[in-house]
C-alpha cells in the first residue's frame, strides 16, 4: 500500500473521532469531565498551564459544550414540561388575571416558558462570564485568565448533570415543581462545593477550605437562582403588556 494511501485511509480517523462526531466533544472532553467529578486536584493544576499539559479541555469550551446541548434539549423540554405550565397557569388564577378573549392561560404560559427559556441561558454566559473574571475570594493572587478558568471549572461537574435532573422534570407534577426546584439548587451547591473543596483550595487549612468553597458554591447558585428570578419578572412583564393581563 503506497504512502499516499495510507495517509487517506479512513482506519486512520481514531475511535474518539466518532465520539467528537456524535457528540461535539472528543475524548480529551470526556477525560476533562471524568477528572472533574474524580480527581479535581488534577485538572485545576492543569490549568495553571497555557496548554493545560496537553491532556484537558480548557473548562470555558467544556462549559459552552453543555450550554450548547442545553439549547437542545430546551425544544424538548418545552414541548413536554407539563408541569412547569401548570404551575404558571396556577400562579395566573391565584393573581386573579383575566383570561384574555382568544388566547387561553396555557398558551400564554407556554409562551412564557419559551420566552425565559430563551433569554436565561445568554444571560448566564453574560454574567458568569464577567464574574468569573472579576470573583476575588481564591484565598491567594491569581490572573485573571486563571480565574476564569478556575470559575468554569468549579461549574462543569453541575452543568454535565443537570441536562439529565432538567429532563426529570418532564415526569414530575405541578404541585412537586417546587420542590424539585430546591433539589436542583441544592444539588448544584453540593457539586460546586465538593470541586472546589477537592480542586481549587486543597491546600488550604481546613476551616479556609470549607468557607472559601461554601462561598464560592453559594454565589455560583444564589446569582443563578437571581438570574432565573429576573428573567422570569421580565417575562411576566413582557407577557402583561402583551396580552393585557390584569386582575
Amino acid at each position: 500500500m503506497s504512502k499516499e494511501t495510507e495517509k487517506n485511509n479512513p482506519k486512520d480517523l481514531a475511535t474518539g473521532e466518532i465520539v467528537e462526531d456524535v457528540l461535539g466533544l472528543d475524548m480529551r472532553g470526556l477525560k476533562s469531565i471524568y477528572a472533574l467529578w474524580v480527581k479535581p486536584r488534577e485538572y485545576f493544576q492543569a490549568a495553571k498551564q497555557a496548554n493545560w499539559n496537553n491532556i484537558y479541555t480548557p473548562s470555558v469550551r467544556l462549559w459552552l459544550f453543555f450550554f450548547a446541548l442545553f439549547s437542545v434539549l430546551k425544544f424538548w423540554w418545552l414541548e413536554n414540561n407539563p408541569a412547569m405550565i401548570g404551575a404558571y397557569i396556577v400562579g395566573f388564577e391565584e393573581a386573579r388575571l383575566t383570561e384574555p378573549e382568544g388566547v387561553s392561560f396555557e398558551e400564554i404560559a407556554q409562551e412564557m416558558l419559551q420566552l425565559t427559556f430563551a433569554i436565561l441561558p445568554f444571560l448566564q454566559i453574560a454574567v458568569l462570564g464577567l464574574l468569573s473574571f472579576v470573583y476575588p475570594f481564591w484565598g491567594r493572587p491569581l490572573s485573571r485568565a486563571l480565574r476564569q478558568r478556575y470559575f468554569f471549572a468549579i461549574m462543569i461537574p453541575s452543568a454535565s448533570l443537570m441536562p439529565v435532573l432538567l429532563t426529570g422534570m418532564v415526569f414530575i407534577t405541578s404541585e412537586y415543581i417546587e420542590l424539585y426546584s430546591y433539589s436542583l439548587a441544592l444539588t448544584a451547591f453540593l457539586l460546586h462545593f465538593m470541586v472546589s473543596y477537592r480542586g481549587v483550595f486543597y491546600d488550604f487549612t481546613l476551616g479556609k477550605r470549607l468557607f472559601l468553597s461554601g462561598l464560592m458554591a453559594f454565589v455560583v447558585v444564589a446569582l443563578s437562582t437571581l438570574l432565573g428570578v429576573v428573567t422570569q419578572i421580565g417575562g411576566i412583564v413582557y407577557i402583561s403588556m402583551q396580552y393585557g393581563l390584569s386582575p
